[in-house]
């Protein structure tokens, strides 16, 4: 390698280095006191003090034009503890700065507290002025952030104090993190793994704990979260969501402002053509399903609080089948006749029809879902009678007239029949049976 004219006599290439070494050693061939480097190209690459053969190492590296481009405390390897200070150039340079800040951003400093893991990060402009990596002024800081918390205001995150631990070699957070608002208060806390998955997280609103999460470190889809109260002094809970078997499992548990346990409700993967739900961990219904979609469940039991069997569904094999309701001494009170080609807006084709939706149970919720299912399955059958007399309601020749005039095929509509049926449904408003102006409404796409 042929030497720059820059470069001393006195120094060696070095060829694992690519670069020209200059300092002494002690008896043990140990570098000792004040090393030089410089680069292939002849400038002066760094500086670093041995001192007396133990670390830390202070150490500079320099642009090409002789300003710093990053110092430290090196401890040997890739290990710097403690603040570890990036500097940009006026001019084209090789030494490395972190990409991702604003144009503004001449500094960049980070404290290590250990090799690859920093857990502050400061910014400052040209003028050594801090800022954010945004380049944006820092606001205040309130006095319950610590110091460690540096200032985020992007276009597309929010605008916080944020602190947490970063392992370079992912580039992410792991361990301990923290947000707080402009005003301290407490936005997010979360707690990484070392693969920076999330394994706890909680929410704030306006300061106020919202929502908490705490996952199953060994499979993910198992977790715990937790929903609270908002305007209470202190964190109360409301709903507690339980996610088990691997997600297959999931029970939600409702609790008043005083702390008290309204009641729970659970859904549960047996199978993928096996399903439950649970009232109060009772069961209150199983399915037993086809893997094709828009069939008729293969058999479906909703029972009562004391086991028995409140409805119950037969498949017949053909595109057909029935709903039957039974009463506490198992004697049948009802049936619904369904046909999985004609169901129209009841969809009694679901093995839990008759089960209050999922993202409809709140605190307010009052009923039991064997209630419910009873409600639902007499409000069906109320409805498809009503359906049957509308069907066979005949028109006043007055009003047959004014419909023949009409041009139906032409007219848009909500109803699953089609124009065609509007003058079915417009008949039926006219009735002086309630219930069956009311299906006739509904039909006809008035809501």
């Amino acid at each position: 390698m042929k030497r720059p004219v820059t470069v001393p006599e006195s120094a060696n290439y070095d060829p694992a280095n690519k670069a020209w070494l200059y300092g002494e050693t002690n008896e043990n061939n140990q570098r000792i006191g004040l090393w030089k480097k410089w680069h292939e190209d002849g400038h002066h690459w760094a500086t670093i003090d041995y001192r007396e053969g133990i670390p830390p190492y202070p150490s500079q590296y320099f642009h090409p034009d002789g300003t710093i481009a990053m110092a430290g405390d090196w401890y040997g390897g890739d290990k710097y503890l403690g603040p570890l200070r990036f500097i940009k150039s006026d001019h084209p340079t090789p030494e490395y700065f972190p990409t991702g800040n604003a144009a503004n951003v001449w500094i960049a400093e980070f404290d290590y507290v250990d090799e690859f893991i920093y857990i502050a990060q400061r910014y400052f402009d040209k003028d050594n002025t801090a800022i954010s990596s945004d380049g944006d002024p820092l606001p205040a800081r309130p006095d319950n952030v610590p110091s460690n918390a540096h200032f985020i205001r992007s276009r597309y995150s929010a605008t916080n104090w944020v602190m947490g631990t970063v392992d370079t070699r992912i580039a992410n957070y792991i361990g301990e993190y923290s947000e707080w608002d402009l005003n301290g208060k407490p936005v997010v806390q979360r707690v990484y793994s070392n693969t920076s998955e999330v394994l706890e997280e909680q929410k704030y609103d306006s300061g106020a704990l919202s929502t908490s999460c705490v996952y199953d470190k060994n499979d993910r889809a198992n977790y715990e979260n937790n929903f609270y109260y908002s305007g209470m002094d202190t964190p109360t809970l409301k709903i507690r969501r339980v996610h088990c078997n691997a997600g297959k499992k999931v029970t939600n548990t409702y609790y008043d402002k005083g702390g008290q346990q309204l009641y729970s409700v659970c859904r549960e993967e047996i199978s993928p053509l096996h399903k439950r739900r649970y009232f109060n961990e009772q069961l209150v219904c199983e399915g037993h399903i086809t893997d094709e979609a828009d069939r008729l469940p293969e058999s479906a039991i909703y029972y009562t609080a004391e086991g028995a069997t409140l409805i119950d569904f037969t498949n017949n094999n053909d595109g057909t089948g029935y709903w039957r309701l039974y009463n506490a001494a198992g004697q049948m009170l009802k049936q619904l006749v369904v046909n999985e080609n004609g169901d129209d807006h009841l969809h009694l084709t679901r093995w839990d029809t008759f089960l209050p939706t999922w993202a409809s149970y709140t605190v307010k919720t009052k009923h039991t879902d064997s209630e419910t299912a009873v409600a639902l399955f007499n409000r069906y059958y109320d409805e498809i009678i009503a359906s049957s007399k509308l069907q066979a309601m005949e028109v006043p020749p007055y009003l047959q007239k004014e419909l023949d005039a009409i041009d139906w095929e032409t007219i848009d509509t909500y109803h699953s029949g089609g124009s065609a049926e509007l003058p079915i449904g417009i008949n039926g408003m006219l009735s002086e049976d309630d219930a069956v102006a009311k299906i006739a409404t509904i039909g006809s796409g008035q809501r």
